[in-house]
């Protein structure tokens, strides 16, 4: 049988041969450094990147090698088959770049040789099929099997040099130029002893541009290892600024993490409540004043979020304080420096707190520490004082200055809608004798009943206070007939007054005198409506007392 016979440019074997190790050294050693990588993201980025970096270097060195090798015939080459040639490489790369990492079996390495050896062979001889030639191709069965071999035995040898299971026996640059020279040595392997398995017999076949592409020897060659070349050492000064990168941000995590112990230690002794929180909310450090607040044991809280000691924190107009300040990168995370809020307990009772919260800088992540008062004794002092400006102490009805404070703005309302209001003027009959005779003590416990007695006979709108001893005022607001309306309610109160009232062992018969002012008939003013109910209250007591009396012009 005749074959053409063809010839090797042998320059050009060796620039094939040299691409091929170049990209098998960039590609190990990009792999190696995904392996290395702790962040998920990077170490799958960077995987694709090494698998790339092969099959680019295996598909560079076939097309090289095939220019090295002239045929006396013209040669196209189909776009489609060539680019499939790639991907084949690239995913046959990335899959044995996968298994060879995992090193968990003896038999490991040997199925990621395996598959290297099936990204070569089958990007090897879909290259080939985008040959169109006047010529058939014939293999010979036994060089096809030893091609397969050699590029089994030499990728399984490459990648044991750099990933191996047990110990590394050989160390740093050495042994990825040691893998990558056995790598090249696989590829081109293959690739020539393929080829030497590979005969060509003429046919009477012409041949049109439709099958693709024609390679012109001199600049395609010049092109492609100049750019593969150019390709390689982009993607090692890529990797090496991103080792940079990942080796600054480990340092400062290094001491980020040295500072975060020193400040656990701090927190831990100083006499606050402090959380530290990053940008979830999720908890890093709960100190022993904070579970003494919140009921939970520190180790108990770690991870756990904020918000589910301060509900609020995710309710109010607070709701996305951690997003507004990462955006805007302000000082202050909230509006105030500090902020009220009420604090949930382990057992489900609420305290109110005072939180500041401030960040820890930006460093390799965001560190928020919340610093939590208990102001519930300061509330309740304020409520105290609160309660002693506005109520009267012994009845907890309204002092004279509430009062005042109720009846002007009932004067106001009046105004405004029109209508009218009484002040009524009580004043208890036969107190003074219950004091002589019984005691303050008892004469205390009188004005509390009274008290009660005299809310029993108003509505929720009506104001009843306390103008000092057993004097008491009653604001009827918003009424259309302030006289038919104090009628009824003085009925009331007489009614109640005239029963006995038993105060500890003691039954006491205690009357009430009332007088009564309307708005705007009888004064238009606080001052004038007390002093004329207090006139009409006088008028009751001269007229026999437990009655109700107008104010008479």
């Amino acid at each position: 049988m005749e074959y053409i016979e063809g010839f090797y440019n042998y320059q050009l074997v060796a620039i094939s041969i040299l691409v091929s190790i170049l990209s098998a050294y960039v590609a190990l050693d990009l792999r190696a450094f995904a392996a290395e990588n702790r962040q998920t993201r990077e170490k799958q980025k960077w995987l694709i990147i090494s698998s790339i970096a092969m099959a680019v270097g295996i598909w560079a060195m076939h097309f090289i090698a095939m220019m090295a090798f002239q045929l006396p015939i013209p040669i196209l080459y189909g776009g489609i088959a060539t680019i499939a040639s790639l991907l084949i490489a690239i995913v046959g790369c990335f899959l044995s770049f996968i298994i060879a990492i995992r090193v968990s079996t003896k038999h490991t390495l040997v199925f990621a040789a395996l598959t290297m050896c099936a990204a070569i062979v089958g990007m090897h001889y879909t290259g080939m099929s985008a040959m169109h030639l006047s010529a058939r191709m014939v293999l010979d069965p036994f060089l096809f099997a030893f091609s397969a071999l050699f590029a089994v035995s030499a990728s399984y040898a490459s990648l044991f040099v750099m990933f191996p299971k047990g110990k590394i026996l050989i160390e740093g640059r050495r042994r990825k130029i040691i893998a990558a020279i056995l790598m090249g040595i696989a590829i081109s392997g293959m690739h020539y002893t393929s080829m030497a398995a590979t005969h060509f017999i003429p046919v009477d076949v012409p041949l049109t541009n439709n099958f693709g592409f024609m390679m012109e020897e001199d600049s395609m060659i010049v092109a492609l290892a100049t750019a593969v070349s150019a390709l390689m050492f982009f993607l090692l000064y890529a990797k090496d600024t991103a080792y940079r990168k990942s080796v600054a941000i480990t340092l400062e995590a290094n001491i980020l993490r040295k500072s975060e112990a020193q400040l656990r230690k701090l927190i831990q002794h100083l006499g606050e409540a402090i959380i530290v929180f990053d940008e979830q909310g999720d908890i890093k450090l709960f100190n022993k004043n904070a579970a003494m607040l919140f009921g939970y044991m520190p180790e108990g809280m770690f991870n756990k979020n904020v918000s589910q000691l301060i509900p609020e924190l995710n309710n109010s107009e607070h709701s996305h304080f951690i997003e507004h300040y990462l955006q805007m990168g302000k000082s202050k995370i909230i509006d105030a420096e500090s902020c009220e809020f009420e604090a949930l307990h382990k057992h489900g009772h609420t305290t109110p707190v005072e939180i500041m919260i401030s960040d820890t800088g930006k460093g390799f992540e965001y560190r928020f520490i919340g610093i939590i008062r208990d102001i519930s004794l300061q509330k309740e002092k304020i409520e105290r004082l609160e309660s002693m400006a506005n109520y009267d102490q012994l009845t907890n009805l309204f002092n004279r200055y509430s009062l005042n404070q109720r009846i002007e703005h009932a004067i106001v309302m009046a105004k405004r809608q029109k209508c009218t209001l009484a002040v009524m003027y009580l004043d208890l009959d036969g107190f003074k004798a219950v004091n002589d005779s019984f005691g303050h003590d008892v004469g205390d416990e009188l004005l509390k009943k009274a008290a009660a007695c005299l809310q029993q006979c108003v509505r929720e709108s009506d104001s009843v206070g306390r103008l000092g001893g057993d004097e008491f005022c009653i604001v009827l607001e918003g009424v259309v007939d302030s006289k038919a309306d104090s009628e009824l309610v003085g009925e009331k109160i007489l009614k109640l007054f005239s029963q006995p009232c038993r105060v500890k062992d003691y039954k006491l018969d205690i009357t009430a005198s009332i007088g009564v002012a309307i708005y705007p008939d009888d004064g238009i003013e606080v001052e004038t409506l007390l002093k004329n109910a207090d006139t009409a209250m006088y008028l009751a007591k001269k007229n026999g007392k437990n009655q109700l009396s107008f104010y008479e012009h």
